[in-house]
């Protein structure tokens, strides 16, 4: 996980950068719609005050702005086999 460690004496103190259940969720989301059928790794870029991570799988076309991915709307994965794994796993 992506965060800050100090150290108290012999105690090591990690800050991270954003709730971990958040991270795991954005990495999941990330292998879960991912197109395997292109070769592109997905690409994970950490910055001092942000994480970019990025796929080359497409938003569906009904969900073409930000507000209308955080409303209610159904999962499309690339790879729903994954996907139902995922899900079990959890």
């Amino acid at each position: 996980m992506m965060g800050f460690r100090e150290y108290d004496g012999i105690q090591r103190i990690e800050q991270f950068m954003f709730p971990q259940e958040a991270f795991r969720e954005i990495l999941l989301n990330a292998v879960v719609h991912k197109d395997y059928s292109a070769c592109n790794p997905i690409q994970i870029s950490v910055y001092e005050d942000k994480i970019y991570i990025w796929n080359d799988g497409e938003m569906p076309p009904d969900l073409n702005s930000t507000e209308k991915l955080f409303e209610k709307h159904s999962s499309r994965p690339y790879n729903p086999k994954l996907a139902n794994v995922f899900l079990k796993a959890v």
